[in-house]
């Protein structure tokens, strides 16, 4: 409520009291006003605040659903590069085995049914090659032993010199010669009876 002079001179009250009254209730409005733009400031800095606060819970929602999808991401990698190395841990030790069993002696058309009998998870690879090849290519030459050629050892033949040639079959020697004795040494007769033909005497 606003308070003037005229007002209190109104009321009756000598001029000193008026003066002490305006100047009590000049006071009490500027503490008033004071106490306004401080709650005034305050109530700013407060809008300040929450405005920062609503801008950081968005940073922290989309920090959030950033992390979700690095993580997301991450897990997919992770999977990928797992499944690289498993393919690339597959195709080791199939060659490693492929090899070993032909080395073994398995037949070249059944290396693809040998190698279905070695469980893949036996294989211990370490620095990019399998350990425990020839173990595992022995048990399956234990089980499959049929599709492995086995080492014969082959005497090699005696090889005698040979005869020194006889000499040319006369045509009495060949009147005289019974047939199996021909059917031997047919060979040498051919030309004897060449011979005997182009020269009839």
């Amino acid at each position: 409520m606003t308070m003037t002079r005229r007002q209190l001179k109104a009321m009756g009250l000598p001029q000193e009291t008026i003066e002490q009254l305006i100047a009590l209730h000049m006071e009490t409005v500027d503490s008033l006003r004071q106490e306004r733009d401080a709650w005034q400031e305050a109530a700013g800095e407060r809008d300040t605040l929450r405005d920062e606060r609503d801008r950081l819970l968005e940073q922290v929602t989309n920090l959030e659903a950033a992390a979700e999808q690095r993580d997301a991401v991450q897990q997919a990698f992770d999977t990928y590069r797992a499944e690289v190395e498993r393919r690339e841990r597959a195709s080791l030790t199939e060659q490693t085995l492929r090899d070993a069993l032909l080395a073994r002696g398995a037949n070249a058309l059944a290396v693809p049914l040998l190698l279905k009998a070695v469980p893949p998870e036996a294989a211990q690879v370490e620095d990019g090659r399998v350990t425990n090849a020839q173990e595992l290519v022995e048990d399956v030459y234990r089980t499959y032993g049929a599709f492995f050629s086995r080492p014969e050892r082959v005497g090699v033949p005696v090889l005698t010199p040979p005869l020194s040639p006889a000499p040319p079959m006369t045509r009495e020697a060949l009147q005289a010669m019974e047939v199996e004795e021909i059917n031997r040494n047919w060979n040498s007769l051919k030309d004897t009876l060449l011979q005997v033909q182009s020269d009839p005497a």
